[in-house]
């Protein structure tokens, strides 16, 4: 009998990216073909705290819907899930954007709450073949619009966090014009923004600290950037330093966009947010007491997948 195929397309705030897997004989899932959209969709986040998607925006993201599913193809999926995250949750309008994704793929978008979120990362963080070894450990995963936290103890989920902390809604919440530099008062408000929202939340601090697993375009890129520049980067397992991400956050603070956007590994397309992005990860992470972070590119989609292959 043939192996399952299953395709997921996860409609983030910032980028949508599709995941083709089977179930593995050496690793829980056998990845058959990976792909990135950028196409943000949650311009506006940070300004009220929802969004109302209008026309071109709603078309550009199904015609980017479709170019991932048309990727696809070749490899027979017996089943496409699209699932969508923090901005959808907060559209207005959401039940237009489901329709317009249904009439340019014919699949129904599931809308994951910030709960069904968080346990699907959980779920692909455990299938990182670098993580194998390490049972206890708390998950950052930081995207467009929300964060989510997970304790994990013995591999089992003990406690989660999902909260709209992301870098696009905190960009536009904080700073009024991101092409220029930023000034550094502006970055420590929304570090104290951060660990208000931390402290009045239901998270409960480890009576130790854990080793920190990060998710997120942030981690990737600081990964590459900081490869480019040092050779003992280049091996992905290394963890990243919280001094090295509170080094470089002050390298791009003075900068204006276009001086960031020349930065070797940094994407054009991310350079306005990412201040923001490293001045949430330093936040957190000193919060929890951490003093690196461990990035993985396994994520929301590796869980999902994983989900609907262990029932199907």
């Amino acid at each position: 009998m043939a192996e399952r195929t299953i395709s997921v397309i996860d409609i983030g705030s910032n980028t949508m990216k599709i995941l083709v897997a089977q179930k593995g004989e050496q690793k829980p899932l056998k990845v058959l073909f990976k792909a990135v959209e950028e196409c943000r969709i949650s311009t506006g986040i940070g300004e009220s705290g929802t969004l109302f998607f209008d026309n071109p925006c709603m078309e550009k993201a199904c015609f980017a819907v479709s170019r991932l599913r048309d990727q696809a193809r070749p490899f027979a999926p017996d089943e496409t899930l699209i699932v969508g995250t923090s901005a959808l949750r907060d559209a207005q309008n959401q039940d237009d954007f489901i329709k317009a994704i249904y009439r340019k793929t014919g699949i129904h978008l599931k809308i994951l709450s910030g709960k069904e979120e968080v346990d699907n990362i959980f779920r692909g963080i455990l299938c990182d073949p670098h993580l194998q070894a390490i049972s206890d450990f708390i998950i950052l995963d930081i995207g467009g619009g929300s964060i989510e936290l997970c304790e994990v103890k013995n591999r089992k989920s003990v406690q989660t966090y999902s909260y709209p902390l992301g870098a696009v809604r905190l960009t536009e919440k904080f700073i009024a014009n991101p092409k220029n530099p930023i000034n550094p008062s502006v970055l420590n408000s929304i570090s104290q923004y951060i660990i208000a929202k931390l402290e009045q939340s239901r998270w409960r601090l480890p009576p130790k600290p854990l080793a920190l697993i990060g998710s997120g375009g942030v981690f990737a890129i600081t990964k590459a950037v900081l490869a480019e520049r040092h050779s003992d980067h280049q091996n992905w397992e290394m963890p990243l330093s919280l001094k090295n991400i509170r080094t470089f956050s002050e390298e791009l603070t003075p900068m204006s966009l276009p001086s960031r956007c020349q930065i070797p590994q940094l994407p054009a397309n991310r350079a306005d947010i990412f201040p923001t992005a490293l001045t949430i990860v330093d936040s957190i992470g000193t919060y929890l007491q951490s003093t690196s972070i461990r990035p993985t590119l396994y994520n929301l989609r590796y869980g999902i997948a994983t989900k609907w292959l262990e029932e199907h």
